[in-house]
């Protein structure tokens, strides 16, 4: 029968979690570009980390849901989840009545992407 000792075991979590932030930093820089050019590295490396941590606050817990957090963070503010021109995104996430937590962050997403994508309701209403 084989034995991982705890030693070996905190050295492959280790190994394993460097792998899944190098991914996330290699999919920020991907997806955003020119906002990453305006932070250091160690800054994005923060980035990743703050947004994987409230993720995980959330229940967020796969790479891809992870990603898909620090896109939002990216569109409307890294603070977003706290940010009082967004009281609708902690809303959801911390909704009872949506208990799957990466169909919440789908809504929060989904709504951060029309927020930055679509005109505001002022300009509609110039047009």
């Amino acid at each position: 029968m084989l034995v991982i000792r705890n030693e070996q075991f905190e050295v492959f979590k280790s190994a394993a979690l460097n792998r899944h932030r190098e991914g996330l930093l290699t999919y920020v820089r991907a997806m955003f570009p020119a906002r990453c050019t305006t932070l250091s590295e160690e800054d994005l490396c923060s980035l990743v980390e703050k947004g994987s941590a409230r993720a995980h606050s959330y229940g967020i817990t796969t790479g891809d849901g992870v990603a898909q957090y620090l896109d939002v963070m990216l569109l409307i503010g890294q603070d977003f989840d706290g940010d009082p021109s967004h009281p609708w995104a902690i809303a959801l996430l911390q909704s009872e009545y949506i208990t799957d937590p990466h169909e919440k962050l789908e809504l929060v997403y989904f709504r951060a992407f029309k927020l930055v994508t679509s005109p505001s309701e002022d300009e509609e209403t110039r047009s």
